[in-house]
């Protein structure tokens, strides 16, 4: 489906205040409005910058204009959003939290050999983090005639 340029603009120039207040989106600001996301849940992960007309979702890790908004709220193409927000009203979609997914064992035994090969890993910090013990001439107090003021 071609959509022309002329209803792409309409689209973008929709305010995205004028969306969240079309759904019932209730955030906390007057410019910078943060509060829970419809999709993923959360406290304040959901974030909406009214002059910049943009969106941020920490939790779904997306962001972008008021197109790209609608298209995560419901979970439609780019063609549906740009015709929700030119004229029809938007679908009503139930959305549940979404589970982070668990961290598989493989990647778990790739970081674990990523953290051991890394070239830090018996620096003099991670050994004092560790409660062993300092080299002496690590722990002595410089001598006034080297400190450089």
């Amino acid at each position: 489906m071609m959509i022309d340029a002329a209803t792409i603009a309409g689209a973008r120039a929709f305010p995205i205040e004028d969306e969240l207040a079309r759904r019932g989106i209730k955030l906390r600001g007057a410019v910078e409005r943060s509060g829970p996301c419809p999709v993923c849940g959360g406290a304040d992960r959901f974030s909406v910058n009214v002059r910049k007309q943009i969106f941020n979702c920490r939790g779904c890790q997306r962001g972008g204009d008021v197109i790209a908004m609608v298209e995560l709220l419901d979970g439609c193409g780019f063609g549906q959003t740009v015709e929700t927000l030119v004229g029809e009203s938007p679908r009503k979609v139930n959305h549940a939290p979404r589970e982070q997914p668990r961290q598989s064992a493989e990647d778990y035994e790739k970081r674990q050999a990523a953290k051991a090969s890394y070239p830090m890993a018996a620096s003099l910090a991670d050994r004092w983090l560790a409660g062993g013990a300092l080299p002496p001439r690590i722990c002595r107090r410089p001598r006034p005639s080297t400190i450089r003021r």
